[in-house]
């Protein structure tokens, strides 16, 4: 049995993608607490998202973890920036077009841009440790170019 297989049982699993979890969202308010603002922040932000996903679909066995780590991220980020003020932060007042689009700019844009690389990534550590598991020889033929959301062809 592997280290892979022996943290990822089911109560190991959990925790350490709640820890993940915390951990990712803490660093990332403290760092992008109104969201990612440059081109940079926001190539930062989705690079790590797709890293520490990668890292939690490693150590992991279930695919309801890709519920769990995208909602106690969004759950950590918001509770670590309650006490900052700004249009981007506060609550939402979309009562009028400058609020729509804080609220936009503050929440929505940056849930795609660190969410949507978070799951790919735990989908591509999920992957990466089946294979890994499985065929160990193929392993390198296999990942390089595979998608977990792409068939691949012939």
């Amino acid at each position: 049995m592997g280290i892979l297989t022996a943290l990822s049982t089911n109560r190991h699993g959990w925790a350490i993608i709640l820890g993940i979890a915390v951990a990712t969202g803490l660093i990332s308010a403290g760092l992008t607490p109104r969201g990612p603002i440059t081109t940079t922040e926001a190539v930062i932000s989705m690079g790590i998202a797709f890293g520490v996903g990668i890292i939690a679909g490693l150590v992991t066995n279930h695919r309801w973890h890709l519920l769990l780590l995208p909602i106690a991220f969004i759950v950590v980020f918001e509770l670590a920036r309650i006490n900052l003020t700004g249009p981007t932060v506060d609550g939402p007042h979309l009562g009028s077009t400058y609020g729509i689009i804080a609220f936009i700019v503050g929440r929505l844009w940056h849930g795609v841009l660190v969410l949507v690389p978070l799951g790919l990534g735990m989908l591509h550590g999920i992957r990466f440790r089946d294979r890994a598991e499985t065929s160990p020889s193929q392993l390198s033929a296999d990942w390089v170019g595979s998608s977990p959301i792409w068939p691949q062809l012939p």
